[in-house]
């Protein structure tokens, strides 16, 4: 029995089991015997945190695009599904062909934060490897590792082959294509890795040769390591030069749940220039390079056809920067192929309140909800970490949105910044007090949600010097803030752990003798850290103590002339620019951004003196006039469009039983949004597509007579029954239209019964006709008790019978069309426990009219 046939039988023991069934519209399945190398994708945090990473659906598209190449996916699977796995011996495996991850010539892995780290170990001992690189054997695959956190790879460098350091447009296909080069000759791990640390951004970390510094830290033995990028040795990060619109996806993966950031997304910018002192990614992502907006808008309707989706989200650092947003957003806002699409603008700046171009998002995107970040109410500490807004520019952004119908204004701070004191709170809480005020003055039901999260130390940052923020500190500015407000019901506030963000400052600035301890933090049973639930400080301290950590470093200021772990890294802006702006920050000057101009570049170690900026080209495509959304929204004033209703007849076998009915409802709506087939929507305030269905089927349960009717706003053009045709292959595997016609009424026929199926693989066929005869009797019922409510077996089933070894049951339906779960009736008939039919395959065979 391969791996997709026993997944059928463990996943009714698991929470949310769409995470693991793959089959989902728009993924690329290759042969992999046809291909020179393959990688798999293994993203250390659950299906729906990295099914939402914009970065991974990148690799997945770039590295599909070449015919030699081929990548799957595989995510982190949760502790109940982990059990299972390992019980029933299933190895990781890829949702594509459900293959083994070790079947890969290179397994990749994304690291997007150190909370991940513990998953790493998790996730390849869960794959049949073995996690520390020295152990495993020649013909394990290599394991690559990238992402966000490759600002410094040395605490989990023990567990990697390589890093490719940087971006991965231009430099991980000529990585596969030389690891299968050299696995096709027969080369040896040692010769390939040999070879593939000449390629640029590549970090071989055996090759390193290292000492320790003076506070003992496993630390690079390289000189010239940290000037001027052209001349400097180690490895180099790299990046793109643009933006290349054919390596954008726009068929990109319509998943079996709801994903953290459900949208069809488009990074419209890569870097910013701000300079804010705190922020590793400003500095990280250098240099800007935008798409141009043109080809932000051809991507956005060729996306938003190939995957149904209704939001459109433009990424970047910071979205209000990119130079043609005003046009890009007027074009969008009034084009009507946007109609109904939801904008989502996710970082914006105070200023955007201001500009309008905010208050245009929402006004199309349904969204009532304001976000500012001023990091600390003090201007004296927002000089110091280079946030250039002023509490004047936050208060006429603020009174702006909430003048405007905004409802809740949402604000990012944060605590323990360099300098800071407990005189820095109460201009801090005076910050809050007068947007809350002002929030109130439009609407009493207005509301400020404050988040309060506490500077970590990042490297390649001004701030990769400063020690961490003591807990006494934290506690005691944490603690002001909370008994200013504590009377005041229209502030919410919520703050970030200390302990948890201890261990993150703790994995920022570490060295290579943390693999240990993140293996042994895993064998503790620390893992999804990131997830409240799952992390435990106590067995960190008791890690510590073990290995005799000395905490002094994640809370002590480094020499600005220390050789630090990660200084083999250049990231493209210098040590020397960094030691720069760590003295104007120390004495709170001011660095402006250089986007805007050649004549303000700084000098910051980025090669080409501005000329490696990418701007877009001016906006081709008809720019309306106006630039208010207000035209689109009165058109949408006018009288309703007419209405077409329509009956669909569907199916769920196979492992689309485990796809959620509210999922499956989305989906549907999705599969006519790409036939470009308009939904009528609700009235109201929050729009919604009308789909309406007599109630959920349970998770696992088949069915072959699903049915849900529609409403369209136009006639679908031909022939239904091809309709049903192209409507099934845009479906899940296992999810087909088996019929679709037209019907008057706005209410669901309703059925009098259904006729549930019972199939075990060795069915008890005595057990069966015992139960038949017993049910038969004249006078005999039985009572059934489930979820504080009482049932009668014989007021809720029709008849029971036996045809080809399967038990059948015709079951009445109340007056919504409904009918009691046939787990249940089962359960009564064959008086067996409810749980032993937990994992029995049911299925829902036809509807009785």
């Amino acid at each position: 029995m391969g791996i997709k046939e026993r997944l059928e039988t463990i996943l009714y023991y698991v929470q949310r089991p769409g995470r693991y069934i793959g089959g989902e519209s728009n993924q690329i399945v290759k042969d992999r015997n046809k291909v020179l190398a393959s990688i798999a994708l293994l993203f250390p945090d659950v299906y729906e945190m990295g099914m939402s990473h914009y970065g991974s659906r990148l690799l997945y598209h770039q590295i599909n695009a070449d015919p030699d190449l081929c990548a799957e996916r595989a995510f982190a699977p949760a502790q109940d599904m982990a059990e299972q796995m390992r019980s029933h011996h299933i190895p990781l495996y890829t949702l594509e062909s459900y293959s083994p991850i070790t079947e890969f010539s290179a397994i990749g892995i994304s690291i997007q934060t150190g909370l991940n780290y513990t998953n790493i170990p998790y996730m390849l001992e869960l794959g049949g490897l073995n996690p520390f690189r020295e152990d495993r054997f020649e013909h394990d695959p290599l394991i690559i590792g990238g992402g966000a956190s490759m600002t410094n790879p040395e605490p989990v460098a023990d567990f990697f082959d390589l890093f490719l350091i940087g971006e991965a447009e231009g430099a991980i296909r000529p990585i596969l294509g030389m690891i299968g080069q050299g696995r096709l000759r027969g080369a040896s791990r040692r010769e390939i890795l040999t070879h593939l640390s000449e390629l640029p951004g590549v970090y071989v970390p055996e090759f390193l040769e290292t000492g320790y510094n003076s506070f003992g830290e496993i630390s690079p033995i390289l000189d010239n390591s940290t000037g001027p990028y052209r001349k400097a040795q180690g490895v180099k990060r790299h990046w793109t030069d643009d933006l290349d619109r054919s390596n954008l996806p726009a068929r990109q993966i319509v998943p079996h749940l709801n994903l953290i950031h459900e949208r069809f997304s488009i990074e419209v910018m890569r870097g910013c220039t701000q300079g804010c002192r705190f922020c590793q990614a400003g500095y990280w992502y250098r240099p800007t390079r935008e798409l141009d907006a043109d080809h932000v808008i051809g991507l956005a309707k060729e996306g938003l056809s190939a995957t149904g989706e209704i939001e459109l989200g433009l990424l970047s650092l910071s979205t209000s920067d990119y130079s043609r947003i005003e046009d890009l957003a007027d074009y969008l806002v009034q084009d009507l192929d946007f109609n109904k699409i939801q904008l989502s603008l996710p970082s914006l700046r105070v200023n955007s309140y201001q500009e309008g171009l905010a208050l245009k998002a929402a006004q199309l995107g349904f969204n009532r909800n304001a976000t500012f970040a001023p990091e600390t109410g003090s201007e004296r500490l927002r000089r110091m970490i280079n946030k250039n807004i002023t509490n004047q520019e936050i208060f006429d952004a603020a009174e702006n949105a909430f003048r405007n119908g905004f409802q809740k204004l949402k604000l990012y701070t944060m605590v323990g910044l360099p300098t800071e004191t407990i005189d820095d709170m109460q201009p801090f809480c005076q910050l809050i007090a007068k947007l809350d005020r002002i929030a109130r003055s439009y609407g009493k039901r207005n509301r400020i949600r404050l988040d309060i999260g506490i500077m970590t130390p990042k490297t390649t940052t001004p701030m990769q010097w400063i020690g961490f923020a003591s807990r006494e500190k934290i506690f005691r500015h944490i603690g002001y803030i909370l008994s200013y407000f504590k009377s005041t019901r229209s502030v919410d506030i919520s703050w970030a752990d200390y302990d948890l963000a201890h261990v993150e400052a703790f994995y920022s600035r570490g060295d290579r003798s943390l693999s240990r301890m993140i293996y042994a933090a895993y064998q503790a049973g620390e893992i999804f850290e990131s997830f409240s639930e799952h992390f435990d400080y106590s067995k960190w301290q008791a890690i510590w103590e073990e290995f005799g950590y000395d905490q002094q470093s994640v809370y002590a200021d480094r020499d600005l002339d220390q050789t630090l772990p990660w200084d083999f890294i250049h990231p493209g802006v210098s040590k020397e620019y960094l030691k720069k702006e760590y003295h104007r920050m120390l004495n709170g000057e001011p660095t402006v951004d250089c986007k805007p101009s050649r004549k303000d570049c700084h000098g910051c170690g980025i090669p080409g003196n501005y000329s490696e900026v990418r701007l877009s080209a001016p906006l081709q495509s008809v720019v309306p006039q106006s630039d208010s959304p207000e035209p689109i929204l009165q058109q949408g004033k006018q009288k309703d469009p007419p209405v077409f209703r329509y009956l669909l007849v569907y199916k769920k076998t196979g492992l689309s039983r485990f796809i959620a009915h509210h999922v499956v409802l989305e989906l549907l709506f999705k599969t006519l949004r790409r036939l470009n087939l308009k939904s009528s929507y609700t009235k109201g305030f929050h729009p919604k597509p009308i789909i309406k269905n007599p109630g959920a089927l349970p998770v696992g349960m088949g069915s072959l007579c699903e049915i849900a009717l529609v409403e369209l706003q136009q006639e679908p053009i031909g022939d239904l029954r091809a309709l049903s045709q192209k409507m099934s292959q845009l479906l899940p595997e296992g999810m087909d239209i088996l019929e679709a016609k037209p019907v008057q009424s706005s209410r669901l026929p309703r059925s009098r019964g259904v006729v549930f199926r019972l199939i075990e693989s060795a069915p008890d066929i005595a057990a069966y006709k015992i139960a038949i005869e017993r049910f038969n009797l004249p006078g005999f019922d039985k009572e059934l008790l489930h979820r504080d409510r009482t049932y009668f077996l014989k007021s809720e089933v029709r008849r029971a019978w036996i045809d080809d070894q399967n038990l059948y049951l015709s079951v009445k339906c109340n007056s919504s069309g409904a009918a009691t779960s046939p787990y249940l009736l089962f359960s009564g008939l064959l008086d067996r426990p409810l749980d032993a039919l937990r994992d029995k395959m049911i299925c829902k065979e036809r509807l009785i009219w």
